[in-house]
């Protein structure tokens, strides 16, 4: 190794550190070597159980990871469906509204109609005169009641040519009076 700008001094030191063996740097044993002891009980670092340790460490490391990296692809959709919800409610939020107001809107002007069907019904009843009391008889002809009903005026006095003005006849039950 041969490093720029350094003195030989240097690089001797370097070389010579780099080629010191590994039991050189490991800490040393106590006991025998079946009975081995380190002083903070840990094991060599060159161990088949601490390497079996340590594969079996990163195995559950990635397994971890991985179901980590699969949890946040399911975040992401989860997100992006909450998003769709969101944007979906919101439209729907916007259409209650909006149906809301056509509905007010609908409703103010059925009043209105309703209002307009009254005034147009008491006009048209005001020129209709409703006669009670009259038998109802099968057989018996519109002009034959005509003369029924001018007759009946004629009694009370009240004269006017009732062939102008009656148009229809028919008789009303009690059920269908509206007066």
């Amino acid at each position: 190794m041969i490093f720029e700008g350094a003195s030989f001094a240097e690089e001797t030191a370097v070389s010579d550190v780099c080629q010191v063996p590994i039991e050189d740097v490991l800490p040393q044993r106590h006991g025998s070597p079946q009975t081995s002891t380190y002083p903070d009980e840990s094991g060599p670092l060159t161990s088949a159980p601490v390497e079996q340790q340590c594969i079996a460490m990163e195995d559950k490391v990635d397994a971890i990871l991985k179901k980590l990296e699969e949890m946040e692809v399911v975040q992401v959709r989860m997100e992006q469906k909450l998003d769709a919800l969101q944007a979906e409610l919101d439209n729907l939020k916007k259409e209650h509204t909006k149906l809301t107001e056509e509905n007010l809107k609908i409703k103010k002007c059925t009043i209105e109609q309703d209002e307009r069907i009254n005034l147009l019904e008491r006009e048209i009843r005001k020129d209709k005169l409703i006669i009670q009391g009259i038998p109802y008889l099968e057989n018996e002809v519109d002009s034959q009641l005509k003369e029924k009903i001018n007759s009946m005026f004629l009694h009370m006095e009240i004269q006017f040519m009732l062939m102008d003005y009656v148009i229809d006849l028919w008789f009303v039950t009690n059920k269908n009076l509206n007066c």
